[in-house]
């Protein structure tokens, strides 16, 4: 099955989608020819790739910037912990450095955990929120006719924070449309309708803070006054902003989730909302978002150019029976979903109340304002990458109430687990775990892949050999970060930690896991995972 495998992937002939954006898009201006140049050395990068992947298995990870992209540091201590280890170590003297947002996110960026259970009457506490958070994911679940759910979000970001409150007070006019919070959370352009529904919305929120100074710190103020006053931004304008930070980026990634998709309407779909990050492009959208295509380092205003599709759970942008297109079905699910969340917040039960704040075991205020709150879950995004599990432990045992349950992911624990990448290996068996990784994802693939997705996009060489060694190995880092902690854990059907690889995962090793201490007595059954004695999983 490994050579057949190997075989398949070895043929993999990727679509000219230069041409194919071309024959929508001419190339006749300077603009456009600039675009098909990035698609086309998109496609050259990954056709390399490629080409080296087996030969590169047999190299030797000696680069000093391959070496910190593997560990995320370069330290004696890394040394003499490479110069012993074995396969499933711990590198215990690797730094915790806190969190230090290098510039605002946009948008809602979070590897995309499984929906959870939202319960009505209940405080739900959403650490490193990132706009709405794992609310927005699992709205679905929330009772229409129930009791208020109050989700408190904490984030290190005043841009993230004043972005949030101002589409919260869209969602409470009645005369704002789902799509116009949608184009002001996810969309370089916006209508003409959506522009006077967030200056409306600006405004009200700083006569608000004036009655109350306690609805928004200085900081949070002052990015919103900065948007209140912004001018229009023409469409043309938006564009060129966008396009401008694109070219300067690597352009692997975004080609090789354009080659995943099936169709060249598709292809093409996903290229232009890359190359201008408009959601939404259409005779209606004629300004430029000022949240997206603005910035002023003096109020903290900043950007980051990141994808939504990162945001979109795997089976909506799927092909449905119906043939409908790549972007419309990722616009149907932001607006569905976005249409629940507004009702929700306009009948009353969701009340969503976005702060300011890093929770670490010096802030004390936030951790006792979170611990009065006795919340049914708290959702730590990637906390755990940031914080020693010793002093985690002492804030989450802090802050948990008798019916307390936690949920995160880490995207970085692989740094810390010594086995985990095909560098870590003897180079004599790397091809082993190579080829099986091919094998492994193409059967999995073949049952989870809808249509629409091929089955076989391109990889780099240490993602598919990563595929099996993180599957074998995940489980050591849960001794670790468990150690001394009497609790029951749980994750996707209690197999592994790790999802199946899909073209729009932002991180395919990221885990992600839910767990409880044991004096509250939550459980969770099938997707009980029992780390503590598990054996290799490949």
């Amino acid at each position: 099955m490994q050579k057949v495998a190997l075989d398949e992937y070895s043929k993999i002939c990727l679509p000219e989608v230069e041409k194919e954006y071309a024959k929508r898009y001419t190339t006749t201006t300077r603009t456009n020819l600039a675009a098909c140049m990035w698609i086309k050395s998109g496609l050259m990068a990954n056709e390399s790739m490629l080409s080296t992947n087996i030969s590169n298995l047999s190299g030797e990870e000696n680069d000093q910037r391959d070496m910190l992209k593997r560990w995320m540091e370069i330290s004696p201590n890394l040394e003499a912990f490479l110069a012993v280890a074995k396969p499933g170590d711990i590198f215990l003297d690797k730094e915790y450095a806190p969190y230090e947002p290098r510039a605002s996110q946009q948008f809602r960026n979070t590897p995309l955990a499984e929906p959870i259970k939202l319960n009505n009457g209940k405080f739900l506490v959403d650490i490193g929120f990132v706009d709405f958070g794992m609310c927005f994911d699992s709205i679905n679940t929330l009772d229409p006719s129930g009791e208020p759910l109050t989700v408190i979000g904490y984030d290190a970001s005043a841009q993230c924070v004043a972005k949030s409150l101002i589409m919260i007070q869209m969602m409470k006019d009645e005369s704002v449309e789902a799509r116009s919070v949608v184009e002001v959370w996810l969309s370089s352009l916006w209508t003409e309708k959506t522009f006077r529904a967030f200056k409306k919305a600006t405004s009200s929120l700083l006569n608000q803070n004036s009655s109350s100074p306690t609805v928004m710190n200085s900081k949070v103020r002052s990015i919103v006054k900065f948007w209140s006053k912004v001018s229009r931004i023409s469409k043309q304008t938006a564009l060129d902003f966008q396009l401008k930070a694109v070219l300067k980026e690597t352009v692997a990634t975004p080609m090789m989730n354009t080659c995943a998709l099936e169709s060249e309407a598709d292809r093409v779909d996903h290229v232009r909302y890359v190359l201008t990050k408009a959601l939404y492009e259409d005779e209606t959208t004629i300004i430029g978002s000022p949240v997206m295509c603005k910035s002023d380092d003096r109020v903290g205003v900043t950007q980051m150019f990141e994808s939504c599709m990162e945001a979109v759970p795997f089976n909506n942008a799927s092909v449905i029976p119906t043939g409908e297109s790549f972007m419309n079905r990722v616009q149907r699910y932001f607006e569905g979903s976005m249409k629940r969340f507004m009702e929700h917040v306009r009948n009353g039960t969701l009340i969503f109340t976005p702060k300011l704040g890093i929770l670490s075991p010096d802030n004390e205020d936030i951790i006792q304002e979170i611990k009065q709150f006795n919340p049914f879950l708290v959702h730590w995004s990637n906390v755990p990458d940031y914080i020693r599990p010793c002093d985690f432990h002492k804030i989450a045992k802090e802050i948990s109430g008798p019916d307390t349950a936690h949920v995160m992911h880490s995207c970085n624990w692989s740094t810390r687990v010594y086995g985990t990448d095909a560098f870590d290996i003897n180079p004599a068996v790397r091809l082993h775990f190579y080829g099986g990784g091919l094998s492994h994802m193409k059967m999995t693939s073949r049952s989870i892949l809808p249509s629409g997705i091929v089955e076989m996009p391109p990889r780099h060489f240490r993602d598919v050999t990563s595929f099996l060694l993180c599957r074998k190995y995940v489980h050591r880092f849960f001794q670790y970060f468990f150690k001394d902690e009497d609790v029951n854990c749980g994750c996707t059907n209690g197999n592994t930690p790790l999802k199946i690889p899909s073209p729009f995962l932002r991180n395919d090793l990221t885990i992600h896991f839910i767990f409880a201490y044991k004096d509250t007595g939550i459980t969770f059954g099938l997707d009980s995972y029992g780390f503590e004695d598990e054996e290799s999983q490949y």
